[in-house]
């Protein structure tokens, strides 16, 4: 089970590493900002709505194996 946090109002850019297909309801996007890593998640609501959340900030080794998971669907 992923721990989903409310999207951090950013001040530097982001980086997006890899994504899934937007065209779903729910898609993701692993992001770095600084040196840190983290999974993005779009959820579009009952009243047409964009929700985002966001993982906790890890290192890369750790961040690509929950990515890795949440793709193969082990992971929510």
């Amino acid at each position: 089970m992923i721990d989903w946090y409310p999207e951090t109002d950013w001040a530097r850019p982001l980086r997006m590493w890899a994504y899934t297909c937007p065209c779903r309801p729910v898609y993701y996007e692993l992001c770095q900002e600084g040196g840190k890593f983290f999974i993005q998640r779009f959820v579009t609501d009952k009243r047409g709505r964009l929700q985002v959340h966001e993982t906790a900030h890890e290192v890369y080794a750790f961040m690509i194996v929950l990515w890795e998971r949440l793709r193969a669907g082990q992971a929510q």
